[in-house]
């Protein structure tokens, strides 16, 4: 049997990527992942994440099969002012440490409100998006047949990158500056929900996973809940 594990997703963006990259990886360690937006309304899903909608859906989720774990990903940047624990972190300059605050205080409201096991929610917030993560090996982005092979496209993210000294998990959280808005600005017809877990593909995981440590240590802990017995 395997291990059902259920993605509560920021959108589109990270239900491809979640699709198309993590499920993949982690079925070779027998737990079968989904990932799917909540809605907004009958016919829309994704954004506007504010608490009393994350904390309803996740309810529904977990009432409606308690076996199963739960994890998140959704972005830092953007984060609603409704969310756990948000006023608080605010004062924590280090964005490590403020992520980690709004994890656990994430992690405490679910297993209350939505009655989740304990165990069973693995939070994940991702600095300051799900973009920053293809930031990882600028290569892969500029050797992809987009027509994104020009030295000036190469140029451009080379020195974002510089900018946060190679740490793409670091890039601006801010409307301008950050990941999704710097490579919509770099990279002509460049669609996130399209491009996103393409480029992602290409990148690999293990190369992500080596740029981006937040990213990382929410793998391992996925990848370790092939250690549980399913129930």
């Amino acid at each position: 049997m395997s291990i059902e594990l259920f993605v509560l997703c920021e959108g589109k963006t990270e239900v491809e990527f979640i699709r198309h990259v993590i499920k993949p990886e982690l079925a070779r360690y027998k737990i079968n992942c989904y990932g799917k937006s909540a809605p907004t309304s009958r016919t829309a899903s994704g954004g506007a994440l504010t608490w009393d909608r994350c904390q309803d859906y996740l309810k529904d989720v977990i009432t409606e099969n308690d076996a199963r774990f739960v994890t998140t990903l959704i972005d830092l940047y953007g984060l609603h002012k409704t969310m756990p624990g948000y006023d608080q972190a605010q004062k924590i300059p280090d964005v490590y440490k403020r992520l980690e605050f709004l994890e656990k205080a994430f992690e405490h409201e679910v297993l209350e409100k939505a009655k989740c096991r304990k165990g069973h929610f693995i939070p994940h917030i991702q600095p300051y998006e799900f973009e920053a993560l293809l930031f990882s090996d600028i290569e892969k982005i500029t050797g992809k047949d987009f027509g994104w092979s020009t030295s000036r496209v190469k140029l451009q993210l080379d020195e974002i990158m510089r900018e946060c000294e190679g740490h793409p998990e670091l890039i601006n959280n801010s409307w301008e500056t950050r990941p999704s808005k710097r490579l919509k600005s770099v990279l002509q017809g460049y669609d996130k929900v399209i491009h996103g877990f393409i480029i992602a593909k290409s990148i690999t995981l293990p190369t992500i996973e080596s740029k981006c440590p937040h990213f990382q240590a929410w793998m391992n802990r996925l990848r370790a809940l092939s250690k549980q017995e399913p129930q």
